[in-house]
């Protein structure tokens, strides 16, 4: 694999979006932001910087051959998957799920009553279909 090669950009060329319900900040191609020059760096693929208003969620969406890191930077984060596992977790918390051969979770701001704000990163597997995992 090539060296990763890290640009400094400053941060009005970071992709922001409105949903209304969530807003975000794309470092790199996602979605329906499609920047083919910013599609990571080395094995990182994924890193956003989302804000859910109370009460929102991502319905069970599914991913696979991904190692997701979630940080909490602000309210409380509810997870749930489709392993069995859920939980909340508080500002600073921190989560990471192996989604190796297939797995979905959802992600939803725990209360009702004030934002939910979290960093995400997805860094591609090095072997693929590894048994679905979740480590808080």
């Amino acid at each position: 694999m090539k060296p990763a090669q890290v640009k400094v950009r400053p941060d009005r060329s970071i992709y922001r979006i409105d949903g209304g319900w969530f807003k975000a900040r794309w470092h790199f191609s996602f979605d329906r932001h499609n920047d083919p020059s910013n599609m990571g760096i080395g094995t990182l693929r994924v890193f956003n910087h989302d804000t859910l208003v109370p009460g929102a969620a991502w319905p069970m969406h599914p991913h696979r051959d991904i190692e997701g890191i979630t940080y909490v930077v602000s309210g409380h984060f509810e997870h749930a998957d489709s392993l069995g596992n859920d939980g909340v977790l508080e500002p600073g918390g921190v989560q990471l799920m192996r989604l190796g051969s297939g797995a979905e979770h959802s992600e939803r701001n725990h209360s009702q009553t004030e934002p939910m704000e979290f960093i995400q990163m997805w860094i591609f597997l090095a072997q693929r279909a590894l048994p679905p995992a979740l480590a808080y």
